[in-house]
């Protein structure tokens, strides 16, 4: 009884993205005619009777060859693994959160993006990490390309606030307790939205007694070192909004011990 000898190889991508056709090349080096029948059957598009069937795939599969000579009647199945390329990149800031105030900017960054990828945004820009600076809720995508050709389409919102630079924006507490236990012992404006700021506080008879030098100064009850009494003092308060708008405002404030 003589053995049938097959002296087969194939050439093969070793992965492909998924969704995406490729071919398999099938080489029978044995004389003779062959048949041949591959499989899975989902996956095959043409060619499943040939050496160089058309494939897809939608994870990785092993395809299965039977190759039969057709005088002797023998058949030998040869396995062909093929990966399935998954590409699934994401986007963070620089900050972490994707909020920001109208005329700040902020850094966009592709992340888990294979070595020697290409980026190409919505914005223009190619590179992996953007700096955006948008004047309204902007969403920015990117487009990001493996060296196999696989591809992934990432999005991000950027939302912008935009300061109505009043009262609801800016405040000034009526009164502060500057007495040392650590709660309410400073006069603060509260705005996240100032780039210039000066708070003058005078005292009943119109004396200057606290000038501000910018948005994050404070008064702590204090004049020329010395502590002030308890009672009511007049302010007057004018700041610039990081959009260029100006807000005024004149009242008093209440220094409690």
């Amino acid at each position: 009884l003589n053995m049938f000898d097959f002296d087969l190889d194939y050439n093969a991508p070793a992965g492909v993205c998924l969704g995406d056709e490729t071919s398999i090349l099938l080489l029978n080096n044995g004389s003779g005619t062959y048949t041949y029948s591959w499989g899975p059957e989902e996956c095959i598009i043409s060619g499943g009777d040939s050496t160089n069937p058309t494939v897809v795939i939608t994870e990785s599969k092993d395809f299965v060859v039977t190759v039969t000579n057709d005088e002797s009647g023998c058949m030998t199945e040869m396995i062909i693994p093929i990966e399935g390329i998954v590409l699934d990149v994401s986007l963070e800031t620089t900050t972490g959160a994707t909020e920001i105030i109208i005329g700040e900017d902020i850094g966009i960054s592709v992340v888990d993006e294979p070595d020697n990828s290409t980026y190409q945004w919505n914005s223009g820009q190619d590179t992996e990490l953007i700096t955006v600076s948008p004047s309204e809720t902007t969403t920015y995508s990117v487009t990001v390309t493996d060296e196999n050709g696989c591809f992934d389409i990432e999005i991000i919102t950027i939302n912008v606030a935009v300061p109505r630079c009043d009262e609801t924006d800016v405040f000034l507490p009526s009164a502060f307790t500057p007495n040392g236990d650590g709660v309410n012992d400073e006069l603060h404006v509260r705005s996240n939205y100032l780039s210039t700021m000066e708070l003058l506080i005078y005292d009943r008879w119109g004396e200057e007694v606290y000038r501000s030098d910018g948005p994050k100064s404070f008064w702590d009850g204090t004049y020329k070192g010395e502590k002030l009494s308890a009672d009511v003092y007049g302010y007057c308060l004018r700041a610039t909004c990081v959009d260029g708008q100006e807000f005024v405002s004149r009242g008093n404030v209440s220094l409690l011990r």
